[in-house]
């Protein structure tokens, strides 16, 4: 159970992603659907982001995560990872006053039973050689994900040993990125479909997720998939999966981030009541497929 954010824009959108990620902490906060599902409104088991910018034509990678757990517990754990949320959120803020475009990736979490600490707060990163203009190149890859899936199963198919000692979300990426490696880049959504749709039958409530390419000699591929699997009102509210473009951004909003940034009046558009689809992001807009 998580609160995410996926911006892909220019500097002239800079405001707008502000306001945006404001309302993704306030939404970690105080989250009323959150609230319905388990009785406790806040999203305090940890945050992650993965920021690239572009500065004077080229592209660099920040990223952080953290999770108060295991050295603080209860709602001691979560009221640091909150102010630790807010903090960071400045932070980001700050880094977009300088460049030109840029690619996001802003995460905070909520779990029962899978791992704690700074090792399982999203996104979680991998490697995979993808093939470009000028042949193979190992690119970075991020995802961050609300829902489940079945672990185990996931992890047989893989062959990885000890699933037990990773999040769920991370060995979806490791299963997604084992379908895509080695494929070509400009087929790259078609393939990442493919392997979303692979992954269908081992989801539990929600597929949703954000996957962010980075390579050496391309600008970053940022990707939005929404796949909600449960037919529960209460459920479809909490996972909803909502697309957000404005002048110059496009994006990916939890229902709850849409909801506040709606209160707030920020001047973008949320386009709402969609279900499996994946949509590749960028400054000029949205292309997507079905799932």
């Amino acid at each position: 159970m998580c609160r995410m954010l996926a911006l892909r824009f220019v500097e002239g959108a800079r405001r707008l992603a502000d306001e945006l990620i404001d309302s993704t902490v306030e939404a970690s906060v105080n989250d009323p659907y959150l609230e319905r599902l388990s009785g406790n409104q806040r999203h305090c088991h940890g945050y992650g982001f993965a920021l690239a910018r572009r500065i004077r034509g080229s592209w660099e990678v920040i990223k952080g995560r953290f999770d108060a757990a295991p050295w603080k517990s209860g709602e001691e754990a979560c009221d640091a990872n909150l102010k630790a949320l807010g903090e960071a959120a400045e932070e980001l803020k700050g880094l977009l006053k300088r460049g030109d475009e840029y690619a996001l990736i802003l995460h905070s979490r909520r779990t029962g039973s899978e791992p704690r600490g700074v090792n399982s707060a999203h996104p979680f990163s991998g490697e995979v050689v993808l093939n470009g203009v000028n042949g193979p190149e190992l690119f970075e890859a991020y995802l961050s994900h609300n829902g489940g899936v079945k672990k185990a199963e996931l992890a047989a198919l893989l062959g990885l040993a000890d699933p037990d000692l990773y999040t769920d979300s991370n060995v979806l990426l490791k299963f997604l990125l084992s379908r895509v490696d080695r494929r070509a880049t400009r087929e790259l959504r078609e393939s990442l479909r493919a392997a979303i749709r692979e992954a269908v039958p081992y989801g539990l409530s929600s597929l949703d997720m954000l996957v962010m390419f980075v390579g050496q000699s391309t600008a970053p591929m940022l990707f939005a998939a929404g796949y909600v699997k449960s037919s529960d009102e209460n459920r479809w509210a909490y996972y909803e999966p909502v697309l957000v473009r404005g002048n110059g951004l496009s994006g990916y909003v939890s229902s709850t981030v849409r909801d506040v940034a709606l209160g707030r009046r920020v001047a973008v558009e949320f386009l709402s009541g969609r279900n499996r689809f994946l949509s590749e992001l960028s400054p000029n807009g949205i292309e997507s497929l079905e799932v």
